[in-house]
């Protein structure tokens, strides 16, 4: 805390200032409908895309381990784990 407050006194505020125009001159390309940069819609549509891929290849996966037992188990141990501890943790309090 005591570097943070002699840095800021040297310097002021300009790091601060300079970050926050940095980060602010960029939200207009995004929020405009026209013009050179890509829409908000664009970028809605492209995540909506990505998203949907993600989604079928975490299907294709997901059946995939559940074709092998061995995997199956392998990805279960952990869970099964996580739900014990949870558990012995509420009735370790109670």
């Amino acid at each position: 805390m005591l570097k943070f407050r002699t840095a800021l006194r040297r310097y002021g505020c300009v790091p601060v200032a300079s970050g926050l125009m940095c980060v602010s001159a960029a939200f207009p390309a995004y929020a405009s409908g026209s013009g050179t940069a890509a829409g908000i819609d664009t970028m809605l549509d492209l995540f909506t895309k990505i998203a949907a891929w993600l989604w079928s290849e975490v299907g294709l996966f997901c059946t995939f381990v559940f074709g092998q037992p061995l995997l199956m188990l392998a990805f279960a141990i952990p869970f099964v784990g996580l739900i014990v501890n949870f558990f012995l943790r509420i009735f370790k309090t109670a």
